[in-house]
């Protein structure tokens, strides 16, 4: 996942009740220089990965069968969050 490691973020724990998600900080992800608030899409990217890998480890301890193909068609319908902010 290139886009996350350019966010620097790093799965710390995960499990399919559970995940840690952690990123470095760096200037480069502020969004708000005067207040040094980290932008709201790192954010948003961070929940995003944190989300996605629970949901896709609570598919695969639900899966009777774990074929490499069993896993892919499971996975391949998984959809990550819908978020807005409205300011």
């Amino acid at each position: 996942m290139a886009f996350n490691k350019l966010l620097s973020l790093e799965i710390i724990q995960l499990n399919s009740q559970d995940s840690v998600v952690s990123l470095v900080w760096g200037d480069k992800l502020i969004g708000n220089p005067e207040q040094k608030i980290l932008h709201g899409g790192v954010t948003a990217s961070a929940l995003d990965l944190a989300s996605g890998l629970v949901a896709a480890a609570n598919i695969l301890t639900q899966l009777a069968e774990l074929s490499p193909e069993i896993i892919a068609q499971s996975l391949s319908r998984l959809s990550t969050i819908d978020l807005r902010t409205d300011f």
